[in-house]
């Protein structure tokens, strides 16, 4: 395999992380205390982790923002590496714009869409691996 396709490959993955950072970010904020509780009192264990993330919201929110930089600026920083293999100093422009309108659209926009209307689901989904991510970044 070409060290491109492994570096397109990357920025694919990057750009998952991302859209799951911002989806996580924009359904744990989204989904009701009501919910929250009613799931608990169901023995949901996800809707605990759920319940913890609410309540340290400003670690969350710190941890989603560092995740969503740092996968972002890697994805970037690849993205024009490849441009100016192939278009030299202008492929630092045409990397930019790329990257932005895919970070827009697939990491951004559409994640952050689904999470609005599917709360429940991406919450308790994003929960598990959110609470690592907390734990790891430990921002207080």
């Amino acid at each position: 395999m070409s060290p491109e396709l492994i570096m397109i490959l990357i920025i694919f993955l990057l750009i998952i992380l991302s859209a799951f950072f911002s989806s996580s970010e924009t359904a744990l904020t989204a989904l009701s205390r009501a919910k929250i509780h009613k799931l608990m009192q169901k023995g949901n264990k996800r809707a605990l982790y759920v319940h913890q993330l609410r309540e340290k919201k400003e670690n969350l929110l710190s941890t989603i923002l560092i995740g969503n930089n740092l996968v972002n600026t890697m994805g970037s920083a690849l993205a024009t590496m490849i441009f100016i293999n192939y278009f030299g100093q202008k492929g630092v422009i045409y990397a930019t714009i790329v990257m932005t309108i895919c970070l827009v659209i697939f990491a951004e926009i559409l994640p952050k869409t689904y999470a609005l209307f599917n709360a429940e689901k991406v919450s308790l989904f994003a929960s598990v691996i959110s609470i690592s991510f907390v734990e790891i970044t430990n921002c207080e």
